[in-house]
């Protein structure tokens, strides 16, 4: 996660509102593992690529907890709720 908020302060990028650290966290990892270097071939082109997702207006707020969740979920990953107090 620091290496991610460093990343994102070097590139003058800010957390979104509507968006949590491990929000942050999930989209950059998704987006790094499924098109760095090849699609987002700088890192300032893969911090713009998850502000657009984080920042999309037409995604409903905490859509990417959503995804991780279904993904969870589809790979019968038990999740340790406690992990998160």
């Amino acid at each position: 996660m620091a290496e991610i908020k460093d990343l994102m302060r070097k590139r003058g990028a800010n957390k979104p509102d509507k968006a949590t650290w491990g929000d942050i966290l999930y989209v950059f990892n998704m987006c790094y593992s499924d098109g760095f270097p090849e699609v987002y071939k700088t890192d300032e082109a893969l911090v713009k690529a998850v502000l657009m997702h984080l920042e999309d207006p037409d995604v409903p707020e905490g859509t990417p907890f959503v995804r991780w969740l279904a993904v969870q979920g589809f790979a019968r990953e038990k999740i340790n709720w406690k992990d998160f107090i």
